[in-house]
């Protein structure tokens, strides 16, 4: 139907808005860039199109395009937008610095998102789960504390933070080993032991004290 809409009147921006998302439902992803493109040769400032654009890329795992189109939705963006809109896109722009291994870029996608709404508890854990990929173990602790603070209910949150404090708390550690070798004329018992005082000071410093015994 909305091909008939075009036949009737080729200019139509919501049948051709329509069939791009269209053809994305059905995994054409070819027809749908062709009407998306289209709509952009006419108006390359349009959200919708350039959203589109990105739907196609997410779907393809295409991280370098998914940056391109959001990036392009946030340069034409009003600035009346509503703030919602604004952190749904960059949101999905951290999401894709993040996949695309460019954790700096993510960082400041979600401080951009957090200078809008400083309660957004998600972008704080996000930050934590950066800070912790990147071995910062105690900024990844302070922000995921925030997160928790502005979302007590959300149980992924608190495991993570576990996970880190696992990390930068005082760990002990004792092995044991035991050997026995044998030759023609030989034979020889190997008992040894080590014990491990570990405690991650700051995100630079680990501090370790080892002892080892060895009787043979």
């Amino acid at each position: 139907y909305y091909q008939e809409v075009l036949e009737i009147n080729p200019d139509d921006y919501d049948a051709k808005l329509a069939l791009g998302r269209l053809f994305i439902l059905q995994k054409d992803f070819s027809s749908a860039r062709e009407f998306f493109n289209l709509i952009l040769s006419e108006d390359k400032t349009d959200l919708e199109a350039y959203y589109g654009l990105f739907r196609i890329s997410e779907l393809e795992k295409h991280y370098p395009k998914q940056i391109y189109y959001l990036k392009k939705i946030l340069e034409y963006a009003p600035t009346n937008i509503s703030s919602e809109y604004k952190i749904d896109i960059l949101f999905k722009l951290s999401s894709a610095y993040e996949n695309n291994q460019q954790y700096r870029l993510a960082l400041n996608a979600y401080d951009k998102i957090l200078n809008i709404d400083e309660t957004y508890a998600e972008a704080w854990a996000e930050k934590g789960k950066l800070a912790y990929w990147t071995n910062s173990p105690f900024k990844a602790e302070r922000y995921y504390k925030t997160a928790i603070e502005l979302d007590s209910t959300h149980l992924p949150y608190k495991e993570s933070l576990r996970k880190i404090q696992a990390v930068i708390k005082l760990n002990y550690k004792v092995l044991q080993n035991y050997l026995y070798e044998k030759e023609d004329n030989l034979k020889t018992n190997n008992y040894y032991q080590t014990y491990q005082l570990s405690k991650r000071i700051t995100d630079l410093w680990e501090s370790e004290l080892d002892y080892h015994l060895l009787y043979s």
